[in-house]
């Protein structure tokens, strides 16, 4: 049961993930320059409002695909720290991953 830090952070992130998610999906956060996908270039905001619904259900879905792997270090053996490090990269990247599936849809 050492690896209780990767399990929080793994239902933390997660969470805040989905909970960031949400007022994108449903359009209730109005064009601006610190909360949600915001791009170089004009964009009107029926386009806005389009990018960041489709950003906000992907972070509500990578958030769900994080939440959930919190079980995994608390069902495994002590991390060894070079997994510690894999474990935080994964995290990071169920973050990234989403902001770049939008950036490429914008760009299309």
């Amino acid at each position: 049961m050492a690896n209780i830090a990767e399990a929080v952070s793994s239902f933390v992130l997660g969470l805040l993930v989905c909970l960031l998610g949400i007022p994108l999906y449903y359009k209730k956060v109005k064009p601006n320059h610190f909360y949600g996908m915001t791009f170089k270039g004009t964009v009107s905001e029926k386009e806005w409002y389009a990018i960041n619904h489709y950003g906000g259900k992907k972070l509500i879905q990578y958030g769900m695909i994080l939440f959930p792997t919190g079980l995994i270090p608390l069902l495994t053996p002590t991390f060894h720290p070079v997994v510690s490090l894999l474990w935080a990269f994964f995290c990071g990247a169920m973050i990234l991953i989403p902001c770049v599936q939008t950036l490429l849809r914008y760009y299309r």
